[in-house]
């Protein structure tokens, strides 16, 4: 069973539940409802059959008359019905004539005075046949002040008349009829909840599914702000950074194919003009083919490390590392090809050691590409200004050069791998356009990061930051 048919049913069940309880319980309250109507109406008779036995108590100084005659009890049941309705009525020839007809009658409120009980001051009974604690409802009868007595009403559980009876059974029928049009309302609702809920679900299914035959352009779309909605967007930026890492790694292979067809190509027109005897087999034709074996293997060895960095497969040995030394070091190593470019290096380095944790080895291959970067770069006569700085928690190298620089729009692509900003920083400089792309994973494995952008030399600035604290493997 589909989820929308597991909703519609479980909301459906649970309201048919709550409706059936609620119904149960309304008829109950009903019934019991209409029972307490019942005897509260018939307790508004007390306070005019105790102003009535006030009278008679008045009159006749004891209980004794109404212990012996039935008759005197009526007679003081009629009196405080003329009481009670003289209450309410105000025309006297009418209540006149209402007084003439109850005379006549034999009983006065004749479903109530059976259950009527007059009690002395001791609670003994003087008229009726339920006790005092049979009587749920009682009123004093007093007479300057003091208590003389007590009258006392037995309430009814259940009324058995047919006009109680005949309005019950129509509001039972209403309640009912009320039942069965919100549990319509109740399936509709539910239906309604249940779509509502399952079309996002549906759509993100068939996105997913989309995702997963390789449709890097399936989006959910519209989403609300629950946590449908929010799995709804996620779902989106997983299928966009899908399409850009298919994009990237398309891009890849192309770049990779582009760049080694390149020596490959020279290779192969070498080795045939050496076949076809055009070029002699001598000293400089096995030259040439060396020094483009050794591009190319330098080109496969950039290829996997950086294939080994994208995967975290690159081995790291983390110690304490002097990353001023290690960039004293680099320079002196480099001195030669400096001067013989030549470029000016101005390094500003604080005496006292500046300490990282890191791979020694790693971060001098970081610091050997952003040099070679700057000698294939840089026009001759330029300057290479170094400078480390340390602060609390980081260390910062920044290596700036002079012209050429790197067009402002190309500086957030620049450490994609094979990126070439433009014809001065070219392949035919004898870059791959992997050092950076190496550089920026390096960084990152140290817990730190490089950023590019122009310098104030007029060329490119390299900005190292590192964490002074071991960071974070897992």
């Amino acid at each position: 069973m589909k989820l929308y048919g597991k909703l519609l049913i479980s909301m459906a069940t649970a309201g048919a539940l709550a409706l059936a309880a609620l119904a149960v319980t309304m008829n109950w309250r009903l019934g019991q409802g209409f029972v307490d109507f019942v005897n509260a109406a018939d307790a508004e008779r007390l306070p005019p059959i105790a102003l009535s036995l006030t009278e008679h108590y008045i009159e006749h100084g004891d209980w004794e008359t109404l212990r012996d005659d039935n008759s005197v009890w009526r007679s003081i049941l009629v009196r405080a019905r003329d009481i009670d309705e003289a209450e309410d009525r105000v025309d006297p020839e009418w209540e006149q004539r209402q007084r003439a007809t109850r005379h006549r009658q034999s009983d006065p409120w004749s479903p109530l005075w059976p259950r009527l009980v007059v009690f002395t001051p001791e609670l003994e009974v003087v008229v009726g046949r339920f006790e005092y604690a049979d009587t749920g409802r009682h009123r004093a009868v007093t007479v300057g002040g003091q208590t003389v007595g007590w009258v006392g009403m037995h309430e009814v559980s259940q009324v058995n008349s047919r006009v109680a009876e005949a309005f019950l059974a129509d509001q039972r029928q209403g309640l009912l009829w009320a039942s069965l049009a919100m549990a319509i309302m109740l399936v509709i609702s539910a239906a309604v909840l249940a779509r509502a809920w399952t079309r996002p679900i549906e759509r993100i299914g068939k996105a997913t599914r989309r995702l997963a035959g390789g449709d890097f352009s399936a989006r959910v779309g519209r989403s609300g702000k629950d946590e449908i909605g929010e799995l709804a967007r996620d779902i989106d930026f997983l299928a966009h950074s899908l399409a850009e890492a298919d994009a990237a790694r398309k891009r890849w292979m192309a770049d990779t194919a582009h760049e080694l067809r390149t020596p490959l190509a020279v290779l192969k027109g070498e080795l045939e003009a050496l076949q076809d005897g055009i070029r002699p087999f001598d000293r400089d034709a096995v030259a040439s083919l060396h020094a483009e074996t050794q591009h190319l293997g330098a080109l496969i060895e950039e290829l996997r490390e950086l294939a080994l960095a994208d995967v975290g497969a690159l081995d790291y040995r983390m110690e304490t590392v002097d990353l001023a030394e290690l960039v004293r070091d680099c320079l002196d190593a480099n001195a030669g090809r400096l001067r013989q470019h030549p470029l000016t290096v101005v390094a500003d380095m604080p005496p006292q050691p500046v300490l990282v944790q890191g791979d020694a080895r790693r971060l001098r291959q970081l610091l050997e590409n952003l040099l070679e970067n700057s000698l294939r770069y840089t026009d001759p006569d330029g300057r290479l200004e170094l400078q480390l700085s340390q602060h609390q928690d980081r260390v910062e190298l920044t290596v700036d050069d002079s012209p050429p620089g790197v067009p402002e729009q190309a500086l957030p692509t620049l450490f994609d791998p094979f990126t070439r900003a433009d014809a001065a920083r070219s392949r035919a400089k004898g870059g791959s356009g992997l050092g950076l792309a190496i550089c920026q994973r390096i960084a990152e494995a140290h817990g730190g990061s490089i950023v590019a952008s122009a310098s104030a030399l007029g060329g490119l600035r390299m900005a190292l930051v590192l964490p002074t604290r071991e960071p974070h493997r897992p």
